[in-house]
């Protein structure tokens, strides 16, 4: 980092201020590995606002205060929006898990969507869970995609599609634990039941198409890390706050 100084005058007749034209070819503002240092900490290490400027000045000196750290961020958001672009366009076709969970956007609830690969994952907020936002996660072709029995993907055909199987031994283990214990009479084993033989295609996809997996776990795993920052930072207060977080840290 190199910092200039410049010598500023003011005319005791006049009031006017003359300062000095800065070097050629010199700029002003944070150079990108501050800002990209900035990116990191709030968004791969959950550090708040503050935290990041005094952490800044603490280990590298440098002079920032909480809204130098969220313009840092946006610019970093709206670098990597091709990069966004690219990831989302790579998901099309692949097998995918896919996942969502509470958000909070300017204190109203919205839904924070993931869709995981072999190789990238992609992080989406809207404020709807219904089915229309899973074809804004996967903007074209979706592939066999590995999900829980959430309604929002039931138009799903079977056979593109495979139920978790960790969330099914957990119903499996509820019928165990209930009063009526897996009786034909109980409603909500037989809810269960019925709604396994409506999807029933769906259940072994994973033996026969390569690339599948049995269970949403990847998907539940990468919003984690987001569900942890919920806890911690209340989520997001604006729209553009929340196009940062996305931007920067869960598009990989």
């Amino acid at each position: 980092m190199t910092e200039y100084r410049r010598h500023r005058l003011t005319c005791p007749r006049c009031g006017r201020v003359s300062c000095a034209e800065l070097p050629a070819g010199a700029s002003s503002g944070y150079g990108p590995r501050v800002e990209a240092t900035a990116a990191l900490l709030t968004g791969g290490y959950r550090v708040g606002k503050r935290g990041v400027a005094r952490l800044m000045g603490d280990l590298f000196g440098v002079p920032i205060n909480p809204a130098g750290v969220c313009g840092l961020q946006h610019k970093t958001a709206a670098a990597l929006e091709p990069v966004v672009a690219e990831a989302r366009a790579h998901i099309v076709g692949k097998p995918v898990n896919v996942d969502e969970t509470r958000w909070r956007q300017a204190r109203t609830r919205v839904w924070l969507w993931v869709a995981v690969t072999a190789a990238v994952t992609v992080f989406l907020i809207r404020s709807s869970r219904g089915r229309k936002v899973l074809g804004e996660l996967v903007p074209g072709e979706l592939g066999v995609a590995t999900t829980d029995r959430f309604s929002a993907y039931a138009h799903l055909d079977p056979g593109r599609r495979q139920v978790c199987w960790a969330h099914l031994r957990r119903d499996f283990q509820a019928m165990i634990d209930r009063v009526d214990a897996g009786s034909a009479g109980g409603g909500k084993t037989a809810g269960v039941c019925a709604s396994l033989r409506g999807i029933e295609a769906g259940l072994y996809t994973f033996a026969t198409t390569e690339g599948v997996e049995p269970t949403n776990n990847a998907a539940e795993r990468a919003v984690r890390h987001a569900v942890c920052w919920r806890k911690t930072s209340g989520c997001s207060r604006w729209w553009r706050r929340a196009a940062s977080r996305t931007g920067t840290y869960w598009a990989c």
